[in-house]
Protein backbone atom coordinates (compact mmCIF):
# COMPACT_ATOMS: atom_id res chain seq x y z
CA UNK A 1 0.00 0.00 0.00
CA UNK A 2 2.80 2.14 0.87
CA UNK A 3 4.63 1.46 -2.28
CA UNK A 4 1.34 3.06 -4.37
CA UNK A 5 1.12 5.80 -2.55
CA UNK A 6 4.64 6.59 -3.11
CA UNK A 7 4.50 5.97 -7.01
CA UNK A 8 1.62 7.73 -7.09
CA UNK A 9 3.52 11.18 -5.66
CA UNK A 10 6.27 10.22 -8.03
CA UNK A 11 3.97 10.13 -11.02
CA UNK A 12 1.73 13.56 -10.02
CA UNK A 13 5.39 14.86 -9.33
CA UNK A 14 6.79 13.93 -12.38
CA UNK A 15 3.38 14.93 -14.36
CA UNK A 16 3.67 18.38 -12.72
CA UNK A 17 7.01 19.26 -14.16
CA UNK A 18 5.05 19.73 -17.46
CA UNK A 19 2.52 21.64 -16.28
CA UNK A 20 4.86 23.78 -14.71
CA UNK A 21 6.97 24.42 -17.59
CA UNK A 22 4.34 25.11 -19.68
CA UNK A 23 2.91 27.68 -17.36
CA UNK A 24 6.08 29.30 -16.68
CA UNK A 25 6.32 29.82 -21.14
CA UNK A 26 2.72 31.18 -20.92
CA UNK A 27 3.81 33.51 -17.86
CA UNK A 28 6.77 34.50 -20.44
CA UNK A 29 4.63 35.80 -23.18
CA UNK A 30 2.12 37.88 -21.22
CA UNK A 31 5.19 39.96 -19.49
CA UNK A 32 6.33 40.35 -22.89
CA UNK A 33 2.78 41.41 -23.80
CA UNK A 34 2.65 43.65 -20.98
CA UNK A 35 6.06 45.20 -21.07
CA UNK A 36 4.98 46.30 -25.00
CA UNK A 37 1.95 48.06 -24.15
CA UNK A 38 4.10 49.62 -21.33
CA UNK A 39 6.54 51.30 -23.67
CA UNK A 40 4.26 51.91 -26.36
CA UNK A 41 2.18 53.70 -23.81
CA UNK A 42 4.65 55.46 -21.97
CA UNK A 43 5.03 58.27 -23.90
CA UNK A 44 1.71 58.99 -23.85
CA UNK A 45 1.73 59.22 -20.01
CA UNK A 46 4.92 61.52 -20.21
CA UNK A 47 2.81 63.91 -22.31
CA UNK A 48 -0.46 63.89 -21.11
CA UNK A 49 -0.12 63.53 -17.08
CA UNK A 50 3.06 65.64 -17.04
CA UNK A 51 4.48 63.32 -14.33
CA UNK A 52 8.15 62.21 -13.11
CA UNK A 53 8.69 58.07 -14.37
CA UNK A 54 8.55 56.40 -11.21
CA UNK A 55 4.57 57.87 -10.68
CA UNK A 56 4.62 56.13 -14.42
CA UNK A 57 6.30 53.07 -12.88
CA UNK A 58 4.18 52.66 -9.89
CA UNK A 59 0.42 53.19 -11.88
CA UNK A 60 1.64 50.34 -14.35
CA UNK A 61 3.12 48.40 -11.97
CA UNK A 62 0.47 45.58 -12.32
CA UNK A 63 1.44 41.71 -11.84
CA UNK A 64 3.37 41.06 -14.71
CA UNK A 65 5.43 44.51 -14.36
CA UNK A 66 5.33 44.80 -10.12
CA UNK A 67 9.11 45.22 -10.07
CA UNK A 68 8.38 48.33 -11.89
CA UNK A 69 6.94 49.81 -8.11
CA UNK A 70 11.00 48.51 -6.70
CA UNK A 71 12.02 51.09 -9.21
CA UNK A 72 13.02 54.77 -7.73
CA UNK A 73 15.50 57.36 -7.46
CA UNK A 74 18.55 55.58 -5.23
CA UNK A 75 18.71 52.34 -7.85
CA UNK A 76 18.22 53.65 -11.42
CA UNK A 77 21.95 55.43 -10.10
CA UNK A 78 22.59 51.83 -10.47
CA UNK A 79 22.60 49.19 -12.75
CA UNK A 80 23.57 46.73 -11.04
CA UNK A 81 20.60 46.99 -8.89
CA UNK A 82 18.12 47.52 -11.81
CA UNK A 83 19.60 44.23 -13.01
CA UNK A 84 18.76 42.75 -9.70
CA UNK A 85 15.60 44.13 -9.40
CA UNK A 86 14.99 42.62 -12.87
CA UNK A 87 16.45 39.10 -12.31
CA UNK A 88 13.78 39.16 -9.55
CA UNK A 89 10.96 38.58 -12.40
CA UNK A 90 12.42 35.27 -13.42
CA UNK A 91 13.25 36.46 -16.87
CA UNK A 92 15.78 34.79 -19.35
CA UNK A 93 19.14 36.22 -18.71
CA UNK A 94 19.05 37.52 -22.35
CA UNK A 95 16.01 39.20 -21.79
CA UNK A 96 17.17 41.07 -18.60
CA UNK A 97 19.78 43.22 -20.28
CA UNK A 98 17.05 44.30 -22.68
CA UNK A 99 14.61 45.48 -20.14
CA UNK A 100 17.46 47.17 -17.76
CA UNK A 101 18.57 49.27 -20.99
CA UNK A 102 15.06 50.11 -21.56
CA UNK A 103 14.41 50.84 -17.76
CA UNK A 104 17.77 53.17 -17.51
CA UNK A 105 17.30 55.18 -20.55
CA UNK A 106 13.71 55.88 -19.62
CA UNK A 107 12.78 59.63 -19.14
CA UNK A 108 16.12 60.68 -19.00
CA UNK A 109 16.14 63.11 -22.31
CA UNK A 110 13.04 65.37 -23.91
CA UNK A 111 10.16 63.91 -25.32
CA UNK A 112 10.94 63.92 -29.20
CA UNK A 113 13.92 61.08 -28.00
CA UNK A 114 11.54 59.26 -25.67
CA UNK A 115 9.37 58.75 -28.23
CA UNK A 116 12.13 57.01 -30.01
CA UNK A 117 13.61 55.45 -27.09
CA UNK A 118 9.96 53.52 -26.18
CA UNK A 119 8.87 53.05 -29.67
CA UNK A 120 12.63 51.53 -30.41
CA UNK A 121 11.91 49.17 -27.29
CA UNK A 122 8.02 48.35 -27.74
CA UNK A 123 9.17 46.95 -31.11
CA UNK A 124 11.97 44.98 -29.28
CA UNK A 125 9.60 43.63 -26.54
CA UNK A 126 6.79 42.76 -29.45
CA UNK A 127 9.37 40.50 -30.98
CA UNK A 128 9.98 39.12 -27.71
CA UNK A 129 6.47 38.53 -27.01
CA UNK A 130 5.97 37.11 -30.73
CA UNK A 131 9.02 34.54 -29.97
CA UNK A 132 7.54 33.70 -26.41
CA UNK A 133 4.32 33.09 -28.29
CA UNK A 134 5.57 30.95 -30.94
CA UNK A 135 7.82 28.87 -28.24
CA UNK A 136 4.30 28.29 -25.99
CA UNK A 137 2.63 27.14 -28.74
CA UNK A 138 4.95 24.66 -29.88
CA UNK A 139 6.41 23.84 -26.46
CA UNK A 140 3.95 24.32 -24.19
CA UNK A 141 1.32 21.63 -24.76
CA UNK A 142 4.05 19.04 -25.79
CA UNK A 143 5.93 19.17 -22.34
CA UNK A 144 1.98 18.58 -20.61
CA UNK A 145 1.94 15.83 -22.64
CA UNK A 146 5.38 14.60 -22.15
CA UNK A 147 5.43 14.63 -18.91
CA UNK A 148 2.05 13.17 -18.32
CA UNK A 149 3.16 10.13 -20.58
CA UNK A 150 6.77 9.79 -18.86
CA UNK A 151 4.52 9.62 -15.16
CA UNK A 152 2.40 6.90 -16.95
CA UNK A 153 5.16 4.93 -18.00
CA UNK A 154 7.23 5.14 -14.52
CA UNK A 155 3.65 4.00 -13.37
CA UNK A 156 3.31 0.90 -15.73
CA UNK A 157 7.04 0.10 -14.84
CA UNK A 158 7.40 0.00 -11.27
CA UNK A 159 3.84 -1.32 -10.77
Amino acid sequence: MLKIIGLVFLCLSVASIGFIYSESLRKRKVFFEKLSHFASNSVNEMRGLNCNIFEIFKSNANDELKFLKEINTDNLQNRNTVVEIIKGTKVDGEDVGLITDFIIKFGVSDIKSQTAHCRYFAEKFDLKQKEAEQKYSEKGRLSVVLSVLIALALFIILI
